[in-house]
């Protein structure tokens, strides 16, 4: 997976197969309409919160918050870790379009929900338990989709193994290498109009261009870093990236069945 120059190399023949039925899934020609869209975003706004749980806990690896400060041996991986922090958990490319000040990832999608009428009450009601009672509570609470209930866990999973080349390996293949191919064909299938749903249009313009461009090639040297010459990450890698992609597909299958 990991000492070879060729993305297309990097991955198994099993990863392959299974980013070649994500990136084909009936899901993405099944959002055509605002009342498919609203079931799709109602799911998948656990995982765009649950990012930058993945994200923050990698910047703890690289760019730790220790006093005193101690520099880092790669200043190139820290500069992407910060950086990525910096534009999902305040973004200025929102300031002069759908907010007047730096706006969360988040915090615009949820705008992007109400801005075409999804149900936002049960992704605040989530967030508010896992505040008052933690996670693992507020995973049990009713009326979660089980899809994104699921997806969850897995992501939280992985966080609590705290390895580092796991963490880098679900945000390249599972995170950031898949999601332009869905953003563009939701704006390809739904025509979306600046005008009508600028929340939406700017999140998805803004996510096409960040994760396509920069933090997918980014994240997946990033992999190839932490493992180096390690048989035994490379190992791990490959197989949590086969895990991660299994996931996903189990995630967009469940979201199907909903709009089905």
């Amino acid at each position: 997976m990991i000492n070879t120059k060729s993305k297309s190399n990097l991955v198994t023949k099993q990863c392959n197969h299974l980013r070649e039925q994500l990136n084909n899934h009936p899901l993405y020609t099944s959002i055509d309409n605002t009342g498919s869209l609203r079931v799709f975003m109602e799911h998948h706004v656990f995982a765009v919160w649950d990012f930058m749980s993945l994200v923050k806990s990698i910047q703890n690896h690289l760019a730790p918050s220790t006093v005193p400060w101690i520099p880092s041996d790669n200043s190139r991986f820290v500069n992407f870790i910060n950086q990525l922090v910096l534009e999902e958990e305040s973004d200025n490319a929102y300031s002069d379009k759908a907010f007047n000040r730096p706006a969360s990832h988040f915090e615009v999608y949820l705008q992007s929900m109400t801005e075409i009428g999804a149900n936002t009450y049960f992704i605040s009601r989530f967030i508010n338990a896992v505040k008052d009672t933690g996670l693992d509570t507020a995973l049990k609470i009713p009326n979660i989709p089980e899809p994104a209930q699921q997806f969850m866990k897995f992501t939280f999973d992985v966080i609590k193994c705290n390895q580092p080349h796991l963490l880098a390996t679900i945000l390249a293949w599972g995170r950031e290498d898949l999601v332009p191919q869905l953003f563009q064909s939701l704006r390809q299938t739904l025509q979306l109009n600046k005008c009508v749903a600028p929340h939406l249009f700017s999140y998805l313009d803004r996510h096409i261009q960040l994760d396509e461009q920069e933090h997918a090639p980014i994240a997946i040297q990033l992999v190839q870093e932490l493992c180096k010459d390690s048989i035994t990450k490379q190992t791990e890698s490959i197989e949590i990236a086969e895990q991660s992609l299994a996931v996903r597909l189990e995630f967009w299958n469940g979201i199907y069945r909903a709009l089905n």
